[in-house]
């Protein structure tokens, strides 16, 4: 499967599967909300998986310009993110602009950055983590200029709580 011109390319077998990006752009345009399948909008991860990279300079992943979902949806598993930068997430009905993290799954970031998300009404412009487990591997997590339209919201995230 892929998306914006990358490549989801899982590596069948035991263990994490993999995604490599290259560097550059990644454009998230098949509109749509509101549905877990993968079908469209938000990229709805059912497993454990590491996004990372093999480019000089980090990739970019993000909603065309009349995005309306957030940017990834952890439903299961843990997913490790390691040197990409996500932005332009939008979040009108649960939170968590950029990326929602489920009850149960969990989140590794390391050397990312989340930028430049929304949630309306709801915690999280850039990160909601429902779950018990979101950590930063090298201490590098950078999250700036996102937003909420009301409640907590614009920094680090929290375990069991909605951020910035």
């Amino acid at each position: 499967m892929s998306f914006g011109g990358c490549n989801r390319a899982p590596i069948i077998g035991f263990g994490a599967d993999t995604v490599v990006l290259p560097s550059g752009t990644c454009t998230l345009t098949l509109a749509g909300s509101g549905e877990d399948s993968d079908k469209t909008g938000d990229l709805d991860i059912r497993n454990s998986m590491i996004i990372g990279t093999n480019g000089t300079m980090p990739p970019i992943v993000t909603g065309d310009p009349n995005w309306t979902d957030r940017i990834f949806h952890i439903l299961i598993g843990t997913v490790t993110i390691k040197g990409i930068v996500i932005r332009g997430g939008w979040e009108a009905d649960a939170g968590g602009g950029a990326v929602r993290i489920e009850s149960g799954a969990s989140l590794i970031m390391n050397h990312s950055q989340v930028a430049d998300s929304f949630a309306i009404g709801m915690y999280g412009g850039g990160i909601c983590n429902n779950s018990v487990s979101i950590s930063s591997e090298s201490g590098h997590l950078y999250a700036a200029e996102n937003s909420r339209a009301q409640h907590a919201g614009d920094g680090a995230p929290v375990p069991r709580h909605c951020a910035g």
